[in-house]
């Protein structure tokens, strides 16, 4: 194993880091979530096109994994991310499945609840 250089700067984000991750990410798992939670209500608009759903579909996901490997979630967490992140991709697709957006809402007001 290689000893750590002490003499290496920190930098102030581990996500900061890899270099392709905005430096304006929230560091609390719960204020991504939130920002998770506004791109969902903006990908729910049957308005938008269809390159511009897939890459709000990918900014949740993101938030959310973010979120989900920054804490140490109980298991029924570890379903709400999947599950959020599952129904973001699906409303992406071309022909999204109808399913009830309350169901959305609640699982992110859970979600936010354990975290």
């Amino acid at each position: 194993m290689k000893p750590a250089n002490r003499h290496q700067p920190q930098t102030p984000h581990p996500q900061a880091a890899f270099g392709y991750l905005p430096q304006n990410i929230p560091a609390a798992p719960a204020q991504l979530i939130r920002a998770a939670r506004s791109l969902h209500a903006r990908l729910l608009q049957a308005a938008l096109p269809a390159p511009e759903r897939s890459q709000i579909a990918r900014e949740i996901a993101g938030l959310l994994f973010t979120a989900e490997a920054n804490i140490i979630a109980p298991n029924r967490a570890r379903i709400l991310f999947l599950r959020l992140r599952t129904h973001a991709h699906l409303f992406s697709q071309p022909n999204p499945p109808m399913s009830r957006f309350d169901t959305v809402w609640t699982s992110y007001d859970e979600l936010e609840a354990l975290v």
